[in-house]
């Protein structure tokens, strides 16, 4: 497996950045890394959390809040589909748990393979989604981040 990047960041660096760079910071209480890996020609693409000490329930919403918007995308993930309606169930998701407007804040992510993204989803994607393809859908909401590679089955 070929290391292509991996951006972290910890506690307040985390809300302000969405690809942060990593600095010599200290972790005081949360770390956010994520990390895009190449095997055998294709790519990976990964974002994980970690808290020390309780989890505020504040923090915990969120996170389940991001979670919902990124297994709204997962669903929507159909082959034969056009990707459009993977970005439209982002859109919906985000308003439904009060942040209609964060999806502006970062691209939603898209498809993955021999390159980071073959292409990200926007209001003006054509693609189809393909039986076996793979996506890395990545919303976040500030502060917060969820992604993960699928293959469309």
């Amino acid at each position: 497996m070929d290391f292509i990047i991996a951006f972290c960041a910890a506690d307040d660096r985390i809300s302000r950045f969405r690809h942060p760079v990593a600095t010599d910071r200290k972790i005081e209480k949360r770390a956010m890394i994520s990390v895009n890996s190449r095997r055998r020609g294709l790519i990976v693409s990964i974002t994980r959390f970690v808290q020390f000490g309780k989890l505020p329930a504040d923090l915990k919403k969120l996170y389940e809040d991001n979670v919902y918007v990124d297994t709204a995308m997962m669903a929507a993930t159909i082959p034969g589909r056009p990707a459009v309606e993977v970005y439209e169930a982002a859109l919906r998701a985000y308003a439904e748990v009060g942040y209609p407007e964060e999806y502006r804040l970062h691209h939603q992510g898209g498809s993955i393979g021999y390159i980071g993204r073959d292409y990200k989803v926007t209001a003006r994607t054509k693609e189809i989604i393909r039986e076996n393809q793979a996506f890395t859908w990545n919303p976040s909401i500030t502060g917060m981040k969820s992604e993960d590679t699928m293959l469309a089955t």
